[in-house]
């Protein structure tokens, strides 16, 4: 049985996400992840010794396509073009690491 879930899981998760969750939530969104968590403890008992990995919930025969080099669809320009900023040769995007968020 996995460790009881409270509200500074769902802080956690939250921030890791970059969700805004409202301090009244924490508690029902914590019993919901709790809930979620025991039925995946649920799962991981069921012996599927035998069974097959399953590639498409769909049976079909498309075993996708030949991994070829092909031309890309646009030139670099155009892709350029619709960059949001650039620096030289880079694309420029805003900072991840190092905000404060996730740390």
């Amino acid at each position: 049985m996995p460790a009881p879930i409270g509200p500074e899981h769902v802080r956690l998760v939250a921030n890791l996400a970059r969700l805004d969750v409202p301090e009244q939530e924490t508690d029902r969104l914590a019993g919901q992840l709790g809930r979620i968590l025991n039925h995946f403890e649920e799962l991981s008992q069921v012996d599927v010794t035998g069974v097959a990995p399953l590639r498409h919930p769909l049976e079909h025969d498309a075993d996708g396509r030949a991994d070829a080099i092909a031309p890309a669809p646009c030139d670099l320009p155009t892709v350029r073009a619709n960059a949001p900023a650039l620096s030289e040769a880079y694309f420029l995007v805003p900072p991840v690491l190092g905000t404060g968020l996730g740390t």
